[in-house]
């Protein structure tokens, strides 16, 4: 998964760091995610640019919708493809190594 382009990028190093030193993941959706998702939008994939290890992911695959995540952390990314094996949806998640610049 690691895209080896960005293997020294300085918000990969900086993003990798805080995944991997920090306390783990809680993959709590954001309460905006939670609201969007409880009027349901339009049918149709999800894109979760800038996931880091993402609730909304997870939230929006377990609603059944299909989910590009995408972050330069591929630490991030390893931890949610975790979680999404875990709970059943790494079926639904699509992980994309990626920078915006």
């Amino acid at each position: 998964m690691p895209n080896t382009e960005l293997a020294g990028h300085p918000d990969r190093l900086r993003w990798n760091a805080r995944y991997a030193e920090g306390p783990g993941a809680s993959f709590a959706p954001h309460p905006l995610a939670v609201s969007a998702l409880a009027v349901p939008p339009p049918d149709g994939p999800v894109a979760d640019l800038a996931c880091g290890p993402s609730g909304a992911a997870l939230l929006s695959a377990a609603a059944g919708r299909g989910v590009t995540a995408v972050d330069i952390s591929d630490v991030a990314l390893s931890l949610l493809g975790a979680e999404a094996s875990r709970r059943g949806l790494r079926d639904k998640i699509t992980l994309v190594h990626r920078t915006s610049a």
